[in-house]
């Protein structure tokens, strides 16, 4: 039986393009990835949420000028045993303005995690400018360091900027205080640094974000993440200087553990301050806080750090950052 030159073409072409079809079909459930969200569906028993808002800010017009900003991913371990030894990573980043203040701080490594615990992984990011184009990235935790091959994945998403903005100082946004516990530390060591501050009369804030206060131990990208490693942070607002609470007075105080971003809607910590408020905030006016930063001593520094904290706060129909 003859077969036509033609006939044998369409079946070798079948051949090829069946492998083709197959990726095409399968591909895209293996490319999509979950969202850096809360409320996002938990993978092998994790669960993470960012501690950041969706806008970065900057200051080019302050010299130095403002380029950088913490931004946090908590972690919430529901694995039924305690995570140590873990590691996250922060890659592919694109849109071309934000990317890792010091690239080698792509694999940072995760707190011990206790059993139905959540701790927050701390990473600087800097910007180059401000744009209105999306800027993204990933986030992948690993059960052990991501460039070692027995590592696994456990937990991915990405999560994107919607811009970054340009913003100004307001002179009532202040921040008052800054202690350090221990000027001499050891490597390995953990020390604290304590800022103090205050809002001015908070508004109603951009449209795109509303009302928001959203912490940095740092302001500035150059900050040496290669001698100092963020580890914890908490947050404790109030409508006292004192932080006294006295809910007839009008005196309330709310706590946040392992945050840096904190909204209308954030629900805070409770039974951490005696009688304090178990509803979010709402920022209704002045706001002070003192905010605890942990840092974890990986190195020495070439010169004496200076710590420039940073609050980007909601102020009229804009977001104002600190006086620096």
């Amino acid at each position: 039986m003859l077969i036509s030159a033609k006939k044998i073409f369409n079946f070798f072409l079948v051949l090829v393009l069946l492998p083709i079809f197959a990726i095409q079909i399968v591909n895209p459930e293996i490319a999509i990835a979950a969202t850096c969200a809360a409320g996002a569906a938990a993978q092998n028993n994790i669960e993470v949420e960012p501690s950041h808002g969706k806008v970065l800010y900057i200051d080019t017009g302050v010299s130095p000028r403002i380029d950088g900003a913490y931004v946090g991913y908590r972690i919430t371990n529901s694995t039924g045993a305690t995570i140590k030894g873990w590691w996250a990573s922060l890659s592919n980043f694109s849109g071309g303005v934000i990317s890792l203040a010091n690239s080698n701080d792509q694999y940072m490594q995760i707190p011990e995690i206790t059993n139905n615990a959540t701790k927050t992984v701390y990473f600087l990011l800097k910007a180059t400018s401000s744009t209105k184009v999306a800027q993204s990235h990933s986030l992948t935790i690993f059960n052990g360091r991501p460039d070692v091959s027995a590592s696994t994945s456990k937990y991915s998403c990405d999560f994107s900027f919607t811009k970054v903005a340009e913003t100004i100082k307001a002179a009532a946004n202040k921040v008052t205080t800054i202690n350090i516990d221990d000027t001499s530390p050891d490597i390995g060591q953990l020390i604290t640094v304590t800022a103090t501050g205050q809002t001015g009369t908070i508004g109603a804030g951009s449209p795109d974000v509303g009302k928001i206060l959203w912490f940095s131990p740092s302001a500035f990208s150059n900050f040496p993440t290669a001698a100092l490693r963020l580890e914890s942070v908490s947050i404790k607002t109030g409508t006292d200087s004192n932080f006294q609470v006295n809910a007839a007075a009008g005196k309330k105080v709310w706590t946040y553990s392992e945050r840096l971003y904190v909204s209308t809607t954030t629900t805070p910590d409770t039974g951490v301050v005696s009688n304090s408020e178990s509803t979010a905030d709402n920022f209704s006016a002045k706001r002070y806080y003192e905010n605890t930063y942990k840092f974890r001593v990986l190195n020495r520094t070439a010169s004496n750090l200076a710590f420039q904290p940073i609050a980007q706060i909601s102020s009229g129909t804009q977001i104002k950052h600190t006086d620096l």
